[in-house]
């Protein structure tokens, strides 16, 4: 940031940490903030028994999500398709099965984790959804990024317009801020890969280690086999919105990044289990060997 931030903001909301800095006042922001997470919270959480996704799960039929939903559902679509069905919400069954439930039990289930029901079971028309059966939805692969985008909605109507917002490694930059945001190899806490400033855009970053609990046992899983992943083991995604930096930092686990750039404008870096990394143009400049396994 070119001056010292003039106000911040710090709160807990969706299981992780917040943090929004900028130049000008946020307080008369803040009630509204708090608001829209709480709302976002209540609607999309899958581990709150007042949620509507808890609803979905626990009668199935027809639910309507709020409006803004629209956008969600209409990239998890795009995802779902140019993925070839890895990048799907339904994994949330497979998800609860291996221990990431709502009691955080962390234990897996005997046996092998359910098939994805399949995102293209469920109709959709607008913000609705109906499903003939029960289904329970995860969108952690790009909720947090579409919440950043509606905190950033909220804080330009309010005339703040330089700020920065940081969602525990998802960041998002606006106007006159533009931080350096470090990319961490996960197998070597504190040690960095290289290092990419933020120009009005998003940077999402996605690693098997964020949530794991047991051997091989993590939160990103492909949907085609209910397994998680193993190939690639950390992403990092820039773009323009950070929904979209944060779906693709999941669907580059499973999908090769030329496939998605075909369909999505966005930069990116990836480490794979190998630990080598391959990286577009704008991360290939700033990324530096990194460590030895």
């Amino acid at each position: 940031m070119p001056d010292r931030p003039a106000a911040a903001l710090r709160f807990e909301a969706i299981g992780t940490s917040w943090s929004i800095t900028a130049l000008t006042p946020l307080e008369h922001a803040r009630a509204a903030i708090l608001a829209t997470v709480e709302d976002f919270d209540r609607t999309y959480s899958r581990f709150r028994p007042d949620s509507l996704i808890r609803q979905f799960r626990d009668q199935g039929g027809t639910v309507g999500f709020p409006p803004d939903a629209v956008a969600m559902f209409a990239l998890i679509d795009q995802l779902h398709d140019a993925t070839g069905g890895a990048f799907d919400p339904t994994i949330a069954a497979a998800l609860e099965h291996l221990g990431y439930n709502e009691h955080y039990t962390l234990t897996p289930s005997p046996g092998v984790p359910p098939p994805a029901l399949g995102w293209s079971s469920i109709a959709r028309t607008g913000s609705t959804l109906t499903s003939t059966v029960p289904v329970l939805l995860d969108i952690g692969a790009l909720g947090k990024g579409r919440l950043v985008d509606l905190i950033a909605t909220l804080l330009r109507e309010a005339d703040v317009e330089n700020f920065i917002i940081d969602a525990s490694g998802d960041v998002l930059a606006a106007g006159s801020c533009q931080p350096r945001v470090g990319l961490e190899d996960p197998r070597a806490p504190g040690h960095l890969i290289g290092a990419l400033s933020l120009r009005s855009h998003a940077l999402c970053a996605s690693a098997i280690n964020r949530r794991t609990w047991g051997e091989g046992l993590h939160h990103i899983l492909d949907a085609r086999t209910s397994q998680p992943v193993t190939d690639v083991v950390a992403t990092w995604v820039s773009a323009a919105s950070t929904m979209l930096a944060d779906a693709l930092a999941t669907a580059l686990f499973f999908t090769d990044p030329d496939h998605l750039r075909e369909h999505f404008v966005f930069e990116f870096a990836r480490l794979h289990a190998d630990h080598h990394a391959d990286a577009s143009p704008a991360f290939r400049t700033v990324i530096t060997a990194p460590r030895s396994p």
